[in-house]
């Protein structure tokens, strides 16, 4: 028996015949599709359109050798698990990259129409999948129309009980007002294995199509009332069922309503009596296409809601203004801010508060004292920087300049000094914190490549720091600069003429609240 030889309806294989089958038959089509894909692939990377269809051509290729490889594995499948449970699914896993490698070469068909020596070879590669599609029928009929009758069993023992995601191909809404043709068409889609659900009008249709979901519409052109035209026009402009394909059906062909349709927005048109093995090709084509648009739209969701994240952790340990930048393709990220305010904490003692707890107790309490001092950052819109160990860094006036700079580190400084006090008494042990603060030029940048971070540099991170290496426990200690900028609104206290490394006799001033 040749592979193009269909087994008589009698006929049922036993699990090594069918291994043998698949061996001789199917296996050699899925080699010449998997070569022809190869072939295809090649020719339009070298063509001058290449670059836009690769992508499609690398797929589909990727679909062919994952078909001749599962080919193969099923010949001892078919062995291994003789059950017709493990013999459908089987069938059923080599049907789904048989279509992906349809559904890839009809959109490079539709790109290539005007391109003989590509669009032959595709069509070559088309006609495998059908055959291969063919041959699969062939060798699983006898197992898969006595699924299809378990199903129909199944379905009548349990109406309401929910389709489950691998029991049938697809859901199809019948649409006809002919009781026989329904029926008809309803019979031939469950042999296939399907779901069909039949309505009998228009308003039907619709009601249907908006309490549940469906995967293909079969609509009739001429029916009384609502008639199939107008079905489709209110099917494309519904969001929610516009991307439901929909096969027009009518007893005659009309161009002009075959051309209007289409324009509507079908995706294809059927004559009556709808041939069972046309019927078939259609649907096996267009749910391939279905699928792999719902593939693609939730790879793109995908996408976007992992570039989300992605964006959620950057904004995290980066401005919203430097993200902005690297995602517009910027290397090297470096400015100079003429004026900007810096400051400095760390906890008094911490070592000592370290060494007498438990490694978590401490993580604990850094934890919620650290939260808090963030909430304070967001609030008051200013940066933070970064921690090291029980030192706490944050910065004004980068990477957006702002007036209001030492302002709103004043404001920051004090809100951590009272946050502190308020949570002193529910953590395991009291903390005291030194804060210095610093106003002047700065450079801020992104540092590193790998665990990158937002940085500042320059005289006047050195002098915060200084500062609050100077400070007394419990205290803010700011630079003169600072004061400057803050004395009209802030109570200071001097502290007198300090020597602060790095900058000499200086007078500094401690930041008590405001006036």
């Amino acid at each position: 028996m040749t592979r193009h030889e269909a087994l008589a309806p009698e006929e049922t294989l036993a699990p090594e015949e069918m291994a043998e089958r698949i061996r001789d038959s199917l296996l050699p089509l899925v080699r010449d599709a998997a070569a022809l894909a190869a072939a295809v692939q090649r020719q339009i990377a070298g063509a001058a359109q290449g670059q836009r269809l690769l992508p499609v051509a690398d797929r589909c290729l990727s679909s062919a050798q994952t078909l001749e490889r599962m080919v193969e594995a099923s010949i001892d499948d078919v062995r291994a698990q003789p059950t017709p449970a493990g013999i459908r699914r089987v069938r059923h896993d080599l049907r789904n990259p048989t279509a992906a490698v349809r559904g890839f070469a009809e959109l490079l068909s539709e790109d290539l129409r005007s391109t003989p020596q590509l669009a032959a070879p595709i069509d070559q590669l088309l006609a495998l999948a059908d055959e291969a599609l063919e041959v699969m029928d062939q060798i699983w009929e006898p197992v898969r129309t006595a699924a299809a009758a378990e199903a129909a069993a199944e379905q009548t023992a349990a109406p309401h009980r929910e389709r489950s995601a691998t029991s049938l191909t697809a859901r199809i809404l019948v649409v006809d007002d002919d009781e026989a043709i329904r029926a008809l068409v309803v019979q031939q889609l469950r042999r296939e294995r399907h779901d069909p659900v039949p309505a009998s009008s228009g308003e039907e249709a619709l009601r249907l199509l908006r309490q549940s979901d469906f995967d293909l519409v079969l609509l009739d052109l001429n029916m009384p009332g609502m008639d199939g035209e107008e079905v489709l026009k209110r099917i494309v402009s519904d969001p929610r069922l516009r991307e439901t394909p929909v096969i027009m059906v009518s007893s005659a062909v009309d161009q002009d309503n075959v051309l209007r349709c289409i324009e509507s927005g079908a995706i294809d048109y059927l004559l009556k009596p709808v041939k069972p093995v046309i019927l078939r090709a259609r649907l096996t084509s267009t749910l391939a296409r279905k699928r792999w648009r719902d593939a693609d739209r939730h790879y793109r969701e995908r996408l976007e809601l992992e570039k989300r994240k992605s964006d959620s952790l950057l904004l995290n340990i980066l401005p919203r203004q430097t993200v902005m930048r690297l995602s517009a393709g910027e290397d090297v990220i470096a400015d100079a801010f003429d004026d900007a305010t810096v400051l400095f904490s760390d906890f008094v003692g911490f070592t000592r508060f370290a060494a007498a707890l438990t490694p978590r107790q401490v993580v604990e309490a850094l934890n919620r004292v650290f939260s808090e001092f963030d909430r304070l950052v967001v609030q008051l819109n200013v940066e933070k920087i970064k921690m090291i160990g029980d030192a706490y860094m944050a910065a004004a006036g980068v990477p957006m300049p702002r007036l209001d700079h030492a302002e709103a580190i004043a404001d920051l400084a004090l809100g951590m000094q009272r946050v502190l006090t308020e949570l002193n008494p529910s953590l395991v042990a009291p903390l005291q914190m030194r804060v210095g603060i610093a106003s002047g030029p700065v450079v801020a940048g992104v540092i590193g490549t790998h665990k990158f971070a937002y940085d500042v540099w320059g005289h006047t991170v050195n002098m915060a720091s200084r500062h609050e290496s100077y400070c007394e426990p419990g205290r803010i200690h700011i630079s003169v600069e600072t004061a400057d900028r803050l004395r009209d609104k802030y109570v200071l206290e001097s502290r007198g003429i300090m020597n602060i490394r790095g900058r000499g006799d200086v007078e500094t001033f401690f930041l008590l609240g405001k006036k």
